[in-house]
């Protein structure tokens, strides 16, 4: 069964963090009907001017990937990163980072298949909004 190894490289919100791998590398053990096929990890602060969440993150995801090869794995595919990984320009450090592994880069485009360009704004994450209008409706 091919597996999708998503690591915990700094969101905080799924995947497995990197104090955890030990434990899931023993459930591929000799016998067992699990294959690693993609290790994946989401770059949540990609859009942001100085990338140093998105480099603090890579070095995270490398480190990883060296465990994962120590304990005998290998996966076909990196997954990392979405629109605002593509559009900042850092494919190819997703690609050197897969060739280094032995492995084949993959992004996941999705707002951009939209033409939407995804932007961090932090003026707009503290906007408030004013109490709700509530309009009459007759339905007569």
């Amino acid at each position: 069964m091919p597996i999708h190894l998503e690591i915990d490289t700094g969101m905080s919100r799924q995947g497995v963090g990197p104090s955890d791998l030990a434990q899931i590398f023993a459930r591929f053990g000799p016998g067992s009907p699990l294959r690693l096929e993609a290790v994946m990890t989401h770059l949540f602060a990609a859009d942001e001017a100085d990338g140093q969440a998105t480099e603090e993150q890579l070095k995270r995801l490398d480190d990883a990937m060296s465990r994962i090869s120590t304990a005998g794995l290998f996966a076909e595919w990196l997954n990392v990163g979405a629109s605002a990984t593509l559009l900042a320009g850092q494919a190819r450090i997703i690609a050197d980072l897969a060739a280094r592994h032995g492995m084949k880069a993959m992004l996941r485009p999705g707002l951009a298949l939209y033409g939407l360009v995804p932007r961090f704004d932090p003026r707009s994450a503290w906007q408030t909004r004013g109490p709700p209008t509530h309009r009459r409706c007759d339905h007569s």
